[in-house]
């Protein structure tokens, strides 16, 4: 497949190296440098691209671990990028917005793992993007729930089967089950979700929690496990 940009030489064949793989889509910018820098002692690598078209070929022809994608793209919306980025697979994905909060919403409601504001500090963005990559290591423990469900989740492997049947999971929908599941039978609050998944407070607007739960239980409910989150009106979330 040819890359519809003419202004821009062909792309490098990538090949992974020791560290974790991040592709950073948008114009380059203070983040790139600054994240590069940020995590380059924890062998970390990065490709950059300029554009929409780019990064849905890098994401078609290479497996990344992480995807940090600009808001304002040259050529396609990075909502386009993002839906692309799930029909193709799992990879964590951080959108950087210019703040509108249906931009926001609609981040999460496609599926971002995290979505943040173009103001966010170099350093903070890196201490999300090492958030999300320390999500592909999880512990040895296992989880086990049994009928009507037939759940089990095995946190080394970062896999969750209903009835024997593979559960497909971004990282981030399975810290959230993790997370409910290491509290099962407490209530958790949106904020509590908020500041253990992705480490900080909702400030009063939950949603990005909300459709993270909604992608979840999608799946769930698919997978034929309906119920088992159940919302605790003015409360929260909880797994009996």
């Amino acid at each position: 497949m040819t890359l519809e940009v003419s202004t821009r030489p062909a792309l490098p064949a990538i090949v992974r190296f020791g560290g974790a793989l991040v592709l950073l889509a948008g114009a380059p910018d203070r983040y790139w440098s600054a994240l590069r820098e940020s995590m380059r002692c924890d062998g970390a690598e990065f490709v950059s691209v300029g554009s929409g078209r780019g990064a849905i070929e890098l994401l078609r022809r290479s497996s990344f671990d992480l995807v940090v994608l600009g808001e304002r793209l040259p050529d396609v919306s990075s909502m386009t990028v993002l839906s692309e980025a799930r029909r193709l697979g799992n990879v964590p994905v951080i959108v950087i917005t210019g703040g509108d909060p249906a931009i926001l919403d609609r981040g999460f409601n496609l599926g971002a793992d995290d979505v943040v504001t173009g103001d966010i500090a170099p350093a903070d963005l890196a201490s999300r993007v090492a958030i999300l990559l320390r999500r592909a290591r999880p512990g040895e423990e296992a989880h086990h729930i049994g009928e009507p469900y037939g759940l089990v989740m095995k946190r080394a492997a970062h896999e969750v089967t209903i009835q024997g049947a593979a559960l497909n999971l971004t990282a981030t929908e399975f810290s959230v089950l993790r997370l409910l599941l290491d509290h099962r039978s407490e209530v958790l609050s949106a904020d509590t979700i908020s500041r253990q998944v992705w480490h900080y407070e909702t400030y009063g607007s939950p949603n990005f929690v909300q459709a993270q739960i909604s992608r979840l239980r999608a799946k769930l409910d698919r997978a034929g496990a309906s119920g088992l989150i159940a919302t605790i009106r003015g409360a929260g979330y909880v797994i009996r």
